[in-house]
């Protein structure tokens, strides 16, 4: 999921209760301001284990909606921090943060309309598990 060269803009979403009881999030100003036209209207947001969603894009409210999959199938917690990072073409990577501050061990799930397998046994290098230290 690195972008050798390629510097893009990052946002970070704090998860409360009324985030994880709806399917709905805001996307920053400055995000939509910079990559806005680039958005799709339906996206993937990708994570690290191989797990991918498609989300649909609201271009005239700035939101995005599906993510309550996204919440029950990674077992996300109020708390918990989403790590958005554009991709450069039209999706976006997803870091999870955990309560501790530290990137989560992500479960071996995939989502019910993907075609790929999740990846097994991910062993993440200690870069990425310091890389999001708040």
């Amino acid at each position: 999921m690195d972008l050798s060269g390629v510097v893009v803009e990052k946002f970070i979403k704090i998860l409360t209760i009324a985030d994880m009881e709806s399917d709905e999030m805001k996307l920053p100003g400055k995000i939509i301001s910079k990559y806005g036209n680039l958005i799709p209207n339906t996206f993937l947001l990708k994570f690290l284990n191989g797990y991918e969603v498609p989300v649909m894009h609201n271009e005239e409210n700035g939101t995005i909606s599906g993510l309550s999959t996204v919440y029950a199938d990674l077992d996300l917690k109020v708390g918990e921090m989403l790590v958005f990072e554009f991709d450069g073409s039209m999706h976006f990577n997803v870091y999870v943060i955990g309560t501790d501050r530290l990137e989560i061990e992500y479960p071996c799930v995939v989502h019910q309309f993907q075609k790929t397998r999740p990846r097994n046994g991910i062993s993440l290098p200690l870069k990425y598990h310091t890389r999001f230290l708040v």
